[in-house]
């Protein structure tokens, strides 16, 4: 059967959904020396059965260095996504799924080999239509649910496996990563210029473009939900209970799509596989 051309509008459609994006994040996670493509659309149950656009992995053991990733596409030249820091620098780069020691988290006031990298609470859509621009959280809080869902899905299916196996005992160092086509930018500002009578910022707002940010991102589920959250467990790991805070907040690298190469780095991936 000859192959026949789909109309634009019918291409468009499909760019919408970013299925498109995604098979190229594929092409240049293979294209990076070091890396492979474990996985495209797995399956996984959190809160709910979900899917995960991709598991990467650095071709290295222990730790096997596993990235989860969520493809998220934005018309670029209509869309830009501003983060705002945290007032908290430490966050969770990794969690770990042991043999031997089960789940635990490894936190650090500083991201390895990016001392740049702003670690930020939340995050604003901003949408220009014409001359109008409206801010909406709405894009990135709910990109940064389903990352957050297939990646602790994919942690507790680790943690079945590792228990039900008895395996030697070996490490995996499983991180979040979620890729946009929108610009990235942090705000800057004089906080002691937000009146505490309407709220406002009276001063002017800057924006600081960045290639990739942390999100700590607030992810919880109903208590009915004990059974597969094992974040409801008390840890056993000294890190784990010193951070308590972050018990139900998930740190994700957020990363523009044309940086991913660059993110990837293998300076960075060395760097990330020392953790122990």
């Amino acid at each position: 059967m000859s192959k026949q051309s789909l109309s634009n509008s019918e291409q468009e459609a499909l760019n919408l959904h970013g299925v498109f994006l995604k098979k190229r994040v594929l092409s240049e996670l293979a294209s990076i020396h070091g890396m492979g493509v474990f996985a495209e659309e797995f399956g996984v149950a959190f809160d709910v059965p979900t899917a995960i656009d991709i598991v990467a992995r650095d071709m290295r053991k222990d730790p096997n260095l596993v990235f989860v990733l969520e493809c998220k596409r934005a018309y670029v030249r209509q869309k830009k996504w501003i983060f705002f820091d945290d007032m908290d620098r430490k966050c969770r780069i990794s969690r770990f799924v042991s043999t031997v020691a089960g789940q635990l988290g490894h936190y650090s006031e500083t991201i390895p080999g990016r001392a740049e990298c702003h670690v930020c609470s939340e995050g604003y859509e901003i949408v220009t239509t014409g001359n109008a621009r409206k801010a909406t959280p709405d894009p990135i809080h709910q990109a940064a649910n389903q990352l957050c869902r297939g990646y602790l899905g994919f942690v507790k299916l680790r943690m079945d496996q590792r228990d039900a196996a008895r395996q030697p005992n070996e490490n995996d160092s499983i991180i979040p990563v979620l890729v946009t086509t929108a610009d990235i930018y942090v705000a800057r500002f004089n906080v002691s210029d937000i009146s505490l009578m309407t709220g406002n910022l009276t001063s002017g707002l800057a924006e600081q473009p960045a290639d990739w940010v942390v999100l700590k991102h607030p992810f919880a589920v109903p208590s009915v939900s004990k059974a597969v959250d094992f974040r409801y467990y008390q840890s056993a790991n000294p890190a784990d209970l010193e951070n308590w805070k972050q018990q139900f907040r998930e740190s994700i690298f957020v990363v523009r799509a044309e940086k991913l190469k660059s993110f990837f780095s293998k300076s960075f991936r060395d760097q990330l596989h020392v953790i122990k």
